[in-house]
């Protein structure tokens, strides 16, 4: 939308900066009569739509990688949150040991 509003002014800029050569005789329109042309006017509000078009894009972009690296981080967490493998599961301890044979000899 934004982008489609600085095109409209900035042909709506170039009309009036032309206004002088299209129309012979006649006065450059001017912002309630101050002296400033209504052509610089127009040509400011094209920039300004012009980088409200560009800050959009440019959080529009920001966005969709924040949300690509979630996605990313929760494939990586989903792939090592997986049952953990019994036989390196070293949490309840060493098994006990077995009671040594008797010998004889004592």
């Amino acid at each position: 939308m934004n982008l489609f509003l600085a095109v409209i002014w900035l042909m709506v800029a170039l009309v009036l900066f032309l206004w002088p050569w299209l129309i012979p005789g006649a006065r450059e329109p001017t912002v309630f009569d101050s002296g400033i042309p209504l052509s610089w006017l127009a040509l400011v509000m094209a920039l300004y739509s012009l980088s409200r078009w560009w800050t959009t894009c440019a959080l529009l972009r920001q966005q969709q990688a924040v949300r690509q690296d979630e996605r990313r981080r929760v494939r990586a967490r989903a792939h090592w949150q997986r049952e953990p493998d019994p036989t390196f599961d070293f949490t309840e301890g060493p098994p006990p040991r077995k009671p040594a044979p008797p010998d004889g000899s004592t």
